[in-house]
C-alpha cells in the first residue's frame, strides 16, 4: 500500500511538472508570436511609407527615445528624398529571417535579417530591385501585454552613412548633444534636397560627352605581351553575374567580407572579371575552375596581383583606391583596362546620360579624402533624364538595381557634397 501511494505521488508530481512546463512553453510561444507581430508591423509601415511617400505613424508600438531617434530621423530624410527624386516604391515584398528572439521579465531582444524586393515608382516594368542580408536588432518592452520597440540598430548602408554624419557633427561641435546632432543631420539633408534637384537638372549639360567615352582602343591597336591574349569587355556577362550574386553571394565561388568596407570593391572586381569572360553563365563547374586557375585575373602577390577566390582577394581586388589606381594605370600592359572620368569632382559634373551598363562608380563625401565605396552599373533608362534613371548594384549591404539618386543622397550631408567618379572599361590582355 505504501509503495502504491509513493508511486501515485510521483506520477502526480511528474504530471504537475509537465503541465507547468507545457504551460510555460505555450506562454513563450505566444509571447514570441506577439513580438513577431510587432516586428512585422514595423517593417510593414517602413515599406508602405516608401510606397505612399508619407511616414505612417508607428508611435503606438515604437517608443520615441534616444535609442530610436537616429533611425527615425534617417527615415524622415529618406522619405523626403523619395518624394523629391521619384524613388518611392510601386510595389514591394519582404521576408524576415529570425536569428535570435529571447524574452525575459518583460524585456525582449530580437535579431533579424531583412530581404526585400521592390520596384521604384518610375522605373521600367522590367527593372526589379532588391536588398538582402540587412541586419536589424531590436529591444522591446512589454506594457500591458503589448510589446513596444525601445531600441533600433541596423547595418543598412544608408543608416550607417547617416550615423557617420552625426558622428562628424559631434566631433566638430563638442558642446552638441547626440540628439541635437541627429536632428541637425536630418534637417541639413532635407534642406539640401532642392539644391540636389537643381544639380540633377544642370548635370544634363555636363562637359563629359558620350563621344569622349567611346571605346578608345581596338584589338588591332594593342600589342599583347608574349603568351598573353586580348579580350573584349562584355558588360552583359557582368550583368548576368550581378543579377545572380548581388543579392545572394555564394562563398563556393568567392570569399565575401561580410560587414567589411572591402566587400563593395570585392564584388565590383568580380563583376569586372565576369565581363572579361571569367564567368560562364550556366556553367558553374567551368566558372569555379576559372577562379581556381585565375583565368582573366592577374596572378601575383597580395600587393601586386589582381585576383580573388574562396581564400580572399588581393589588395587591388578589394580596396577602393587601389582598384582605381590599378585599373586606370595606362603604363601597365596586362589586366583590366579602365579610363577614369570625373575624378576629384562633384557628382553633377558627370551626367546620368553618359553613365553606362558595366561601368564602375566610386563615391566619397566632400572634396578631400579617399573614395570609400564602389558600385557596378547594372541598368539604366534608354535616355536618362535624372540619376534616378540609373541603377547600380553593390555589396556592404547587398543591393541590386538601387537608384543612383538614392546613393548620391546617402553621400550628401547638407554641407559636403557627393563626389562620384566613373570607370569605363576596354579591351585588355590576360594570360588566359
Amino acid at each position: 500500500m505504501k509503495k502504491n501511494l509513493i508511486t501515485v505521488m510521483l506520477i502526480f508530481c511528474f504530471l504537475t511538472s509537465y503541465s507547468l512546463s507545457f504551460a510555460n512553453n505555450q506562454d513563450d510561444i505566444m509571447q514570441q508570436d506577439t513580438i513577431k507581430v510587432t516586428i512585422s508591423k514595423f517593417f510593414d509601415n517602413y515599406f508602405e511609407s516608401f510606397k505612399t511617400k508619407s511616414i505612417i505613424d508607428s508611435s503606438d508600438f515604437v517608443e520615441k527615445n534616444d535609442e530610436t531617434l537616429l533611425f527615425a530621423n534617417y527615415f524622415e530624410s529618406a522619405i523626403e528624398a523619395a518624394k523629391a527624386f521619384g524613388t518611392g516604391y510601386r510595389n514591394y515584398d519582404y521576408s524576415l529571417t529570425y536569428k535570435n528572439l529571447s524574452a525575459k521579465d518583460g524585456i525582449a531582444s530580437v535579431s533579424v535579417m531583412l530581404k526585400a524586393k521592390f520596384q521604384y515608382e518610375n522605373s521600367r516594368e522590367d527593372i526589379n530591385s532588391s536588398i538582402s542580408n540587412v541586419k536589424y536588432k531590436f529591444l522591446l518592452r512589454n506594457e500591458k501585454d503589448n510589446w513596444i520597440i525601445t531600441k533600433i540598430d541596423t547595418d543598412l548602408f544608408d543608416v550607417r552613412k547617416f550615423k557617420e554624419f552625426v558622428d562628424h557633427k559631434l566631433k566638430d561641435n563638442p558642446s552638441m548633444t547626440k540628439r541635437e546632432a541627429t536632428i541637425k543631420t536630418k534637417n541639413d539633408k532635407i534642406k539640401n534636397i532642392p539644391k540636389l534637384l537643381n544639380q540633377f537638372s544642370k548635370s544634363l549639360n555636363n562637359t563629359i560627352t558620350s563621344e569622349k567615352k567611346k571605346k578608345s582602343l581596338s584589338p588591332d591597336s594593342i600589342v599583347a605581351p608574349l603568351s598573353y591574349y586580348i579580350y573584349d569587355y562584355d558588360f552583359n556577362n557582368g550583368l548576368y553575374y550581378a543579377a545572380r550574386f548581388a543579392e545572394n553571394p555564394d562563398s563556393t565561388f568567392f570569399n565575401y567580407y561580410s560587414g567589411s568596407s572591402y566587400d563593395c570593391t570585392n564584388f565590383v572586381s568580380q563583376c569586372v572579371w565576369a565581363s572579361y569572360g571569367g564567368y560562364i553563365d550556366g556553367n558553374d563547374t567551368v566558372t569555379k575552375n576559372n577562379i581556381a586557375n585565375q583565368i582573366r585575373m592577374v596572378p601575383g602577390t597580395y600587393n601586386t596581383g589582381w585576383y580573388g577566390g574562396t581564400g580572399g582577394g588581393s589588395l587591388k581586388w578589394i580596396r577602393v583606391e587601389s582598384f582605381y589606381s590599378y585599373v586606370t594605370d595606362t603604363n601597365k600592359t596586362v589586366g583590366p583596362m579602365g579610363t577614369g572620368y570625373n575624378n576629384g569632382s562633384v557628382y553633377s559634373n558627370l551626367s546620368p546620360q553618359v553613365i553606362y551598363h558595366g561601368e564602375v562608380l566610386q563615391f566619397r563625401t566632400g572634396s578631400t579624402g579617399n573614395y570609400t565605396h564602389s558600385v557596378y552599373v547594372t541598368d539604366r533608362e534608354m535616355f536618362p533624364s535624372s540619376y534616378s534613371d540609373v541603377y547600380v548594384s553593390q555589396h556592404s549591404d547587398n543591393a541590386y538595381n538601387r537608384s543612383l539618386s538614392s546613393l548620391i543622397f546617402a553621400f550628401t550631408d547638407g554641407y559636403n557634397q557627393c563626389y562620384m567618379r566613373d570607370i569605363a572599361f576596354d579591351y585588355a590582355c590576360f594570360q588566359n
